[in-house]
């Protein structure tokens, strides 16, 4: 690691040799690994009561806030005290107009005094972490908006691009490039309110309608035509894909105790991976994947059902009456 270099070229003309005395090379082989080593001890910082999370160059630092909001205030601007000069002492920079504080559940005016490295952090009521936006009540209504007006925006750029028409073409296109916009993290916001999973369902609905010959057919028919799908049905099975990884222990991170009882091989009716929760007694819980989910899980058929690998569950999936656990129907 020591005695490094490096040059810029473009075209056939390079720069002069400068020798690198500290940091990490940008678009280098090694650079996401040295990186990691470099922040590799930052979580430490944390005692029990405050948990950190890192991705990439992104920090969130949390506390669970029980009976005493002003000493958990307390407790976190420690934290924050201790990642300025961990970052101090590392010269390692923090943006700090990009930081802020929200409060998820019910409001704490204490945390309005948090600050990081002396700057003053901003109160905010709603924040996009990692490509999802939600509030402070965890509603996604803004999310749902803002990538539904992003594929409508796409969906219309393809339309102008391609002259001939083609409806394969158009529609592959679609699939590429407009599709990933609306799924993408749907594990983490899929919509339970009528208004969002319709917002979401036009995209896909005036594409189709737009193609040649479709004008006159309904959208199911339209649906069928194209052998697509509607969004709501691939978004249900990505939840029971995610909910397979769950069970099965194919996410270290996520242990099944923390979303489901399990009570596995003690059942006569139906599979034998059957899951069950209390009662939920909030809007924000009853609405979580893991209830929203359930249902579609315990009503697999045992028959058709493939549970051997993540693989065979996917392919199985199709086979599945799943859509009549959606809440909008395809007309």
């Amino acid at each position: 690691m020591t005695d490094r270099s490096h040059r810029t070229r473009v075209g056939n003309y390079l720069s002069d040799v400068a020798f690198i005395t500290s940091g990490v090379v940008q678009g280098s082989c090694l650079g996401p690994l040295l990186f990691v080593l470099y922040i590799n001890d930052l979580p430490d910082l944390c005692s029990s009561n405050a948990v950190m999370k890192l991705f990439a160059d992104d920090v969130k630092l949390y506390c669970n806030v029980v009976a005493q909001p002003n000493l958990t205030t307390a407790h976190l601007q420690e934290h924050l005290d201790k990642l300025a000069r961990w970052a101090a002492d590392w010269q390692l920079p923090i943006s700090h107009s990009k930081c802020c504080v929200i409060n998820i559940g019910r409001a704490d005016a204490s945390a309005a005094h948090l600050s990081l490295d002396s700057h003053a952090l901003t109160l905010v009521n709603e924040v996009t972490d990692l490509g999802v936006s939600y509030d402070s009540s965890l509603k996604f209504s803004t999310h749902i908006a803002k990538i539904v007006a992003k594929a409508h925006s796409r969906a219309n750029l393809i339309m102008r691009c391609f002259v001939s028409g083609d409806t394969v073409s158009l529609m592959r296109a679609f699939n590429v490039f407009v599709r990933p916009i609306l799924e993408y993290s749907s594990v983490v916001w899929n919509p339970y309110l009528i208004k969002d999973i319709d917002a979401i369902k036009t995209v896909q609905r005036r594409f189709t309608k737009r193609l040649r010959g479709m004008k006159d057919l309904t959208y199911e028919q339209r649906l069928d035509k194209l052998s697509q799908e509607s969004l709501e049905l691939r978004r249900l099975r990505a939840d029971l894909l995610f909910m397979y990884k769950i069970v099965f222990g194919l996410c270290k991170d996520l242990n099944v105790n923390d979303f489901f009882v399990p009570r596995f091989n003690q059942t006569n009716r139906g599979h034998k991976y059957k899951v069950y929760l209390p009662v939920a007694k909030s809007a924000a819980r009853f609405n979580f994947f893991s209830y929203r989910t359930i249902n579609a899980w315990n009503g697999l058929s045992a028959e058709t059902t493939d549970f051997s690998s993540l693989t065979r569950f996917r392919t199985s999936l199709v086979s599945q009456d799943l859509i009549r656990y959606c809440k909008v129907c395809l007309a």
